[in-house]
């Protein structure tokens, strides 16, 4: 069974012209004082099956043959492995993770002597404590930690939660100097390492 494309559904062919066509017929079908019936099924007086343009339109479409389909994917499966050789300058997934786990620790570390805590500490305080806060903050500018290892890790709580507090540290950042000069001085130790 042969896999019907856009074009053939509304009877034109895999052409420059037949591209344009298509482009026209869906244009018409487009009812601007009704935007919301956009889409409404194809009636079968006009000869075509019966279709909706929302089931030949689904995500992955393309406009074209099988033959162009291929050479599609065949160039981005060239640009992916391209971008995948580049990546992190020749690191792997575990290195890349392995060195974000260690400098988001380094980071803890200098985090907890400069507020004098244990990490046991820290992780008891509520979840929107500004010094677990601007730990997870430092983590996430200055790391590939994910945000849910932050969360987990400091135990924040969920990633919208933990995403908020971090997005108001940062303002508070801006407008709060000694906010900022705490967070150079946790930070400053350990930027060249």
């Amino acid at each position: 069974m042969e896999t019907q494309t856009g074009f053939s559904v509304v009877g034109t062919k895999d052409t420059t012209s037949g591209r344009r066509e298509f482009l026209e017929i869906l244009e018409r079908r487009v009812d601007w004082k009704h935007p919301t019936k956009a889409g409404a099924v194809w009636s079968e007086a006009e000869g075509h099956p019966k279709l909706s343009v929302h089931s030949a339109l689904r995500r992955g479409w393309f406009f074209g043959s099988q033959a162009f389909k291929e050479k599609l994917l065949g160039a981005a499966d060239g640009k992916l492995r391209e971008r995948a050789g580049r990546k992190a300058d020749g690191y792997h997934g575990s290195d890349v993770r392995d060195h974000g786990e260690k400098r988001a620790g380094t980071l803890i570390q200098a985090g907890l002597q400069h507020f004098r805590m244990s990490l046991t500490d820290l992780q008891c305080t509520p979840k929107n404590d500004s010094r677990k806060v601007l730990l997870a903050e430092m983590i996430q500018s200055e790391t590939t930690m994910r945000l849910d290892w932050i969360c987990a890790y400091l135990r924040m709580g969920t990633r919208s939660w933990c995403c908020h507090q971090i997005r108001g540290i940062r303002l508070a950042l801006r407008a709060d100097k000694s906010l900022a000069r705490t967070r150079e001085k946790i930070w400053n130790p350990i930027k060249h390492d």
